[in-house]
């Protein structure tokens, strides 16, 4: 049995501030090249991790659009619901929204909590779907799959969810799971979304973990200058499983496509801010020169510029307030 798996389209048709071309024309362009692809290699199923579209309305055009290339896929597409597929992060929305209307249409098909059982040559493969939730990161059972809690019996389990699984620890401050944390799985191939950067797949403890990240770059990060849009073909056999990398051809280099000097201006920014600071800091007793005075004259001697100026000063009111309430 051979599968398809591709993630985080963020199908839309205004053009996100950094990007250099259409985004929506390479967008679409990136869905045609995984739709050929599918069809010339008789793939027999495409699964999905979510995020088809980047908002749950979105405009009926490019849903119409995005939609005859999905009906041109020659086998079932199977896909859970991302964040930005759904209001208020609600999967109970999900009839309400574009990704529902096509799920409604038999187009795709959003899977069901007890799963898809897939059939080929007498092997079964079920394929389990987590859509997105609040929670879902929270918990690292959230990503376990044990077989006594199933439905169906299959010789190969597949669990897809929209969530923050990564391969190393991320910001404290952001919920997420580590693929270490989930190796007691019971499903033999766990697929991830919504972290668009991804990972290389991983094979650990007899199971694989993968998640080829966003089919489309929308950040202007170095990550994401450096990173070559892929999908993953999954070829599955009685005793063998394999996942290959296929990286798409029709994906620009980075520096084609993403806008860098804003991010350069945003870095230069910031070291101007630094500087600005670094001169009071070194130079000025605090406590008994007027601030706005410091800074009138930092600003006049430095030729800073006068959005420099003006943030600065934002800063210091904020800070000003803060002390006064702690007064």
């Amino acid at each position: 049995m051979k599968l398809l798996f591709f993630t985080d389209t963020h199908i839309r048709s205004s053009n996100p501030k950094n990007r250099l071309d259409n985004f929506y024309e390479s967008t679409l362009l990136k869905l045609e090249e995984i739709r050929n692809y599918a069809n010339d290699n008789k793939v027999d199923f495409v699964l999905h991790g979510g995020d088809l579209f980047d908002r749950p309305d979105s405009a009926i055009k490019p849903t119409s659009e995005v939609g005859k290339i999905l009906a041109s896929f020659n086998m079932p597409i199977y896909i859970v619901a991302g964040n930005h597929d759904i209001f208020g992060y609600n999967n109970f929305t999900i009839n309400r929204t574009m990704l529902g209307l096509l799920d409604n249409f038999s187009i795709l098909n959003i899977i069901p909590e007890e799963g898809i059982l897939l059939k080929k040559n007498g092997l079964r493969v079920l394929v389990l779907g987590r859509d997105y939730s609040l929670d879902l990161d929270s918990n690292k059972d959230n990503y376990i799959v044990k077989k006594e809690n199933l439905k169906y019996e299959a010789d190969v389990i597949i669990n897809i969810v929209h969530g923050f699984l990564t391969d190393k620890p991320f910001l404290e401050t952001v919920n997420h799971v580590l693929v270490g944390e989930i190796l007691d799985t019971e499903a033999d191939i766990t697929l991830a979304g919504h972290y668009h950067s991804g990972f290389e797949t991983k094979y650990e403890n007899g199971k694989y973990f993968a998640n080829p990240g966003s089919m489309v770059r929308i950040s202007n990060a170095l990550s994401e200058l450096k990173r070559r849009p892929k999908f993953i073909e999954i070829n599955i056999e009685k005793d063998k499983i394999n996942l290959k990398d296929i990286y798409l051809k029709s994906a620009k280099a980075g520096e084609e496509v993403l806008d860098r000097q804003k991010l350069k201006e945003g870095q230069f920014r910031r070291e101007r801010l630094n500087i600005f600071s670094d001169s009071i800091d070194q130079n000025i007793d605090l406590e008994l020169i007027d601030l706005e005075t410091i800074i009138d004259s930092i600003y006049k001697s430095e030729n800073f510029d006068d959005n420099i100026k003006k943030e600065a000063m934002i800063r210091i009111d904020k800070a000003k307030e803060i002390v006064n309430d702690r007064d």
